[in-house]
């Protein structure tokens, strides 16, 4: 009888454990699940650096003449030519600029939506070490440091502009944030949606 009790006895602790261990191993999940899907410092950090490198070559072609045949476009091609032939490498970066600006995170039924501003061209270098330059000029014409100085801005200038408005790498950058993001979230089953907004500023929450 006795032994009897002590099995029921030692039956029962271990029901007890099991649904205290339970219980608890639950509520010790809660907060680890809501700190992970709402760890917006880390997923900012993510975003951050998920930028996207391009690298490629600039280049300016500045000429005065007039290339039609003429005999005054001769005369100044002899005396006067200023023509100038720059190929620069470049290398530039885009991304999510998130230093001044907040980010949205949402989770509904597994579904996780991600709010980040629009990508955009964060850095923009020449190799002006890497420059190959050719130029030609009239015998009345010569070579000065200001002149390179200005070909150099004026090639940094409009290839920027360009780099700045390029669709094509935006959405490459686009694509490469969302994949990681998506990535990150994975082995956990949620699925990421992530949406990017040119108007999201600081008032963003």
């Amino acid at each position: 009888m006795r032994r009897s009790f002590s099995v029921f006895l030692i039956l029962g602790l271990v029901i007890i454990v099991g649904i205290l261990a339970y219980f608890l191993g639950r509520k010790a999940n809660v907060p680890a699940k809501e700190t992970f899907i709402s760890n917006t410092t880390f997923v900012k950090h993510i975003a951050e650096l998920s930028s996207l490198e391009v690298q490629g070559t600039a280049t300016l072609n500045r000429t005065n003449l007039q290339n039609d045949g003429s005999f005054s476009d001769a005369m100044r091609r002899m005396f006067l030519e200023n023509t100038v032939h720059l190929t620069v490498p470049y290398i530039a970066k885009y991304g999510v600029n998130l230093q001044e600006q907040n980010i949205s995170i949402n989770e509904k039924d597994s579904l996780v939506t991600i709010l980040l501003p629009q990508p955009k061209l964060l850095s923009y270098e020449l190799r002006l070490d890497k420059a190959d330059a050719n130029t030609k000029k009239g015998l009345l014409q010569s070579s000065s440091d200001q002149e390179y100085s200005d070909v150099d801005k004026s090639l940094y200038t409009k290839t920027r502009q360009q780099m700045e408005n390029n669709p094509t790498y935006i959405k490459r950058s686009q694509d490469k944030i969302s994949q990681i993001l998506r990535e990150y979230y994975t082995p956990f089953h949620y699925k990421v949606n992530v949406i990017f907004d040119q108007n999201l500023n600081t008032t963003n929450q």
